[in-house]
């Protein structure tokens, strides 16, 4: 149970890190920032772990559910929070050095504790990684402030911070595929959750780039139903051919209801942080 409180405490971390950068600030760009870090991470590292580098063992949910967990703490919580006080603060390279000398020792830890395990990862490799990982905050966080950013910043930005929203909402909605999962039976891996989780990933990528150029491109309002229209004709198509396996009383058509509500969600963080990118 150790894994629960080690885990937990990298959340109460975060979020006082990402209170104490909106405390200084006031600014809601910073939760932007924030979700736009979860964006850029998580891909890598659901890639990360289904070429099996290393496993998150927080002992909470069943094993490989348990893994994708640990994941959400270190993309959505402790990593971006990180990103986020550093820009915040404008803190000095040496700074982020520390501090990505932290989480490489916070790395090799973890396994000493037994509640994270590697394969072929090194824990050299987290620290190596997030230096360039703050300079792209840097990069963000400067064309969040930007009275006029360009077009394909405005796009990314929206689609960095709905895939996240999307995935998280799902994840939870989902409750460790008890509602559903995702299979294709022509793929003969080892382990269906890895295939469903692919399969998830994909489709989340496929709705968030579909959401970011009917939201975030200028057209005349009703043109954004065409968005709709692809969005609601993919999750059809996911029931149609075979691949949404319900495990529950529901069809591939409720999975509608998850781009709803982060569309809702979506607009209402940008405008809290007075980001005019939605509805040109």
């Amino acid at each position: 149970m150790q894994g629960v409180y080690w885990y937990g405490g990298l959340v109460v971390l975060s979020f006082f890190l990402l209170g104490t950068a909106l405390h200084r600030n006031r600014d809601w760009r910073l939760v932007v920032l924030q979700l736009a870090i979860t964006g850029i991470i998580h891909p890598f590292e659901v890639t990360i772990l289904h070429f099996d580098a290393y496993r998150f063992m927080p002992g909470i949910l069943p094993q490989g559910a348990d893994n994708f967990l640990g994941a959400y703490v270190s993309d959505w919580f402790i990593i971006p929070a990180s990103a986020v006080i550093i820009s915040a603060f404008s803190l000095s390279w040496s700074a982020r050095i520390v501090c990505a000398a932290v989480f490489t020792f916070v790395d090799w830890y973890f396994t000493q504790l037994g509640i994270y395990e590697h394969y072929w990862w090194r824990s050299i490799y987290t620290g190596f990684g997030l230096i360039p990982l703050y300079a792209v905050s840097d990069w963000l966080w400067a064309g969040l402030q930007s009275e006029h950013p360009r077009r394909l910043f405005r796009l990314l930005v929206i689609y960095l911070v709905y895939a996240p929203i999307h995935g998280f909402i799902q994840f939870v909605a989902n409750r460790t595929d008890q509602l559903f999962v995702l299979q294709v039976t022509s793929w003969h891996f080892a382990d269906p959750m890895k295939i469903s989780a692919i399969l998830v990933n994909i489709t989340t990528v496929t709705v968030a780039t579909v959401a970011a150029l009917f939201l975030g491109l200028k057209m005349p309002f009703r043109y954004r139903f065409i968005g709709v229209g692809i969005i609601v004709t993919l999750y059809w198509g996911l029931g149609h051919f075979g691949i949404f396996i319900p495990q529950a009383k529901i069809t591939s058509l409720h999975l509608v209801l998850v781009p709803l509500i982060a569309v809702f969600l979506l607009t209402a963080l940008f405008r809290a942080a007075r980001l005019d990118y939605l509805f040109p």
